[in-house]
């Protein structure tokens, strides 16, 4: 079949409603097509309807002949039928497809770019996409072989010239200047690490940055300038499950989602890479996910496929589960539309390529839908609101009424509140209207004892905590302490206000100069490595990886843990010194003046891995890393993690880290809890 038969992109802005029978249900099939094949679609805006499909397994044509083929079939919705038709096709004797791109190359000249196959043989063939359409039999150029399977293929997204394939432990750049005779740049051999690349990614923002995930679980992020790899994490359990799918975030540079054999996927940020930032999970049920694929249009959706014949769309900001489908196949391979927002590409090993429309998010609002309608209460109730109605640009002043009974008791409330000793009557008289209600009870004596001048002294006695007289906290005071003698604070810029380029700049410093370092992980060992994290000015200070036992704490644990969340840290230091616990000495010793450090200097120090140490540290450290602490924190702990921020943060971060406790506790279903900590 010749192009011209194909409607243009003009066609293409027709309405979904202009598919075939109109599509039901959850990710409807708008378009599909009779093929075992991974997918890529065409990037020219001038041609956004056309697909590319290479099958991955053999397959058996009309002369009863095995081979594989390399077709271009139209998506445009204009058509009618749901059967894509073939525009062009290739065959391809002895190998199969195993990855497929589509880049830009050659499209200034007319041209409809450049196809790329990744292959079973290791070999990285190359079609001039206009030459399938018109129907020209010219060989593909046939690139250097990798050693094994082409796992990773992926053109650079602004450089049309660039595209970087992976196989085995080989990482190769291909240079297609001349699409005819390609170059190529092996970045990586690693004789040492023998696991394989598995997937691979560009970074959508720096565009020498590159991501590899690997069959051993570890996901290396390279700087191609340098040529070397200056960052390197596992999945977080460190059992070394083989990693299936990596991309990047389409608007954050530093963070990239990592899919694993197993029913798990994880969002990761490159500036707190002790963990992972969002864990994808309850949504899969079984076996591994297959694919995944992050939004171009929207950053905060990401959607997954995987050997449970489940296809999961996820909000990347919490690890909420948006929707899920049961599909009729596994589907192996997706691609998001481009152009398009609402389309993604999909293909099942049961031997079906097709196009399914994205439109029903559930209760997420994409972002390309916009805000319809809107409305807003103001003074007077008085409500202000908006609307795609019958006068799009009008906006409308309602006057709502108002139960007198409410208006009331809002006067009663505006005339207390006028008045601060009239706020503690007022509790008081909730507190004995409301009966024998344990939480709300609890609820109006929190907010009694706000109104009081010891209030951080009487919230801790409440939780349980009792302060000793000769203990004072260092957080308590409305002024921060100051530093040991002879100290300078430090001063470093915080990572959100470090640039893109910044930031990857000094990961490779970083990683340079520690180079010679015996101690330090290389980026293919075990764990979660990284420059230093001590001189790094991007570095985040984070709790070690290591998990908390806050729920086996023997009398002696939670002795000091109580000492040190009303901020007696003297007796803290010398509780752990007479039980033989040094190290833990030294650390709260460090924490308080000249004196105690002088006191507990003598003593060893080694590693402990105490819930105490790890909430202390986090809490005087700053407010970034107490913000994190209270976010990761176990709720069915929320009165010590409240205790620890009345104790130790400074005043001016109080409010902002109680909304972390807050909004966690209200997530998790704990309503009283959420009110007693407001």
């Amino acid at each position: 079949m010749s192009y011209a038969a194909y409607a243009g992109g003009d066609a293409y802005e027709v309405p979904h409603g202009a598919a075939a029978a109109a599509p039901s249900g959850r990710f409807p099939v708008l378009k599909e097509v009779s093929t075992s094949s991974t997918v890529a679609w065409c990037p020219l805006r001038s041609h956004p309807a056309l697909l590319a499909a290479g099958t991955v397994t053999g397959t058996i044509d009309d002369s009863f002949q095995t081979s594989s083929r390399l077709q271009i079939f139209d998506a445009s919705l204009a058509d009618p039928h749901q059967e894509m038709p073939l525009l062009g096709q290739a065959k391809v004797k002895d190998v199969d497809f195993v990855r497929l791109g589509w880049g830009k190359k050659g499209s200034s000249d007319g041209s409809y770019g450049l196809i790329a196959g990744g292959m079973s043989d290791g070999s990285v063939l190359f079609w001039n996409a206009r030459d399938l359409i018109e129907g020209s039999h010219r060989a593909p150029v046939v690139a250097k072989r990798h050693a094994g399977p082409v796992a990773g293929l992926a053109f650079h997204p602004t450089e049309p010239n660039l595209i970087a394939s992976g196989a085995e432990a080989e990482l190769l750049i291909w240079d297609l200047k001349n699409p005819s005779s390609p170059t190529c740049s092996p970045y990586v051999h690693n004789s040492t690490d023998r696991s394989g690349i598995v997937d691979l990614a560009w970074n959508m923002k720096v565009p020498h940055i590159l991501a590899c995930s690997t069959s051993a679980g570890a996901t290396n992020v390279w700087n191609l300038k340098e040529k070397r790899a200056i960052f390197s994490f596992h999945e977080a359990s460190h059992r070394h499950i083989s990693a299936t799918a990596v991309a990047w975030d389409p608007s954050d540079a530093r963070q990239l989602v990592v899919a694993y054999a197993s029913p798990v996927a994880e969002v990761w940020d490159l500036r707190y890479a002790l963990q992972p930032l969002v864990v994808l999970q309850n949504g899969h049920s079984r076996g591994s996910i297959l694919t995944a694929a992050w939004s171009q249009h929207d950053s905060t959706i990401i959607v997954t496929s995987g050997e449970d014949a489940q296809t999961c769309m996820w909000n990347a900001r919490d690890g909420s589960l948006l929707d899920s489908v049961k599909d009729p196949g596994t589907t192996f391979s997706m691609r998001w539309h481009p152009f398009n927002p609402e389309l993604l590409a999909t293909s099942t090993y049961e031997g079906k390529v097709a196009v399914r429309s994205l439109s029903n998010t559930g209760s997420h609002v994409p972002a390309w839908k916009g805000h319809p309608c809107g409305a807003i209460f103001g003074f007077g109730s008085r409500l202000v609101s908006f609307g795609n109605g019958r006068s799009p640009g009008a906006v409308r002043i309602h006057k709502v009424s108002t139960e007198p009974e409410f208006v009331r008791v809002a006067s009663e409330f505006q005339d207390s509140v006028s008045r601060m000793s009239d706020l503690r009557a007022l509790c008081a008289l909730k507190m004995a209207q409301v009966g024998d209600d344990p939480d709300e009870q609890a609820t109006w004596e929190f907010l009694q004892m706000s109104f009081e001048p010891d209030a951080r002294a009487r919230y801790l006695s409440r939780l349980g905590f009792a302060v000793p007289e000769s203990a004072r906290s260092p957080a308590s005071s409305e002024s921060e302490p100051p530093p040991p003698r002879g100290a300078r604070p430090v001063q470093h810029p915080r990572i959100d206000e470090v640039s893109d380029e910044d930031f990857f700049t000094q990961l490779s410093r970083d990683e340079k100069s520690h180079e010679a370092d015996p101690g330090r992980l290389s980026p293919t060992s075990n764990g979660p490595t990284s420059p230093s994290r001590s001189s790094s000015p991007t570095a985040a200070r984070a709790p070690p990886a290591v998990e908390d036992d806050a729920e086996h704490m023997s009398p002696v644990d939670t002795s000091i843990n109580n000492a040190l969340v009303v901020g007696d840290l003297p007796g803290a230091a010398r509780f752990c010194a007479k039980h033989d616990r040094m190290a833990d000495a030294l650390l709260i010793a460090s924490l308080g003046d000249a004196a105690l450090q002088a006191e507990i200097h003598a003593l060893y120090i080694a590693q402990h891995r105490k819930h105490y140490i790890r909430s202390v540290a986090a809490c005087v450290a700053g407010k970034d890393d107490m913000r994190a602490y209270v976010s990761r924190s176990d709720l069915g702990r929320w009165r010590e993690t409240l205790a620890l921020i009345l104790t130790y943060a400074a005043p001016g971060d109080f409010v902002d880290i109680v909304r972390v406790l807050v909004d966690r506790l209200d997530r998790a279903g704990q309503a009283n809890a959420a009110v007693t900590c407001c």
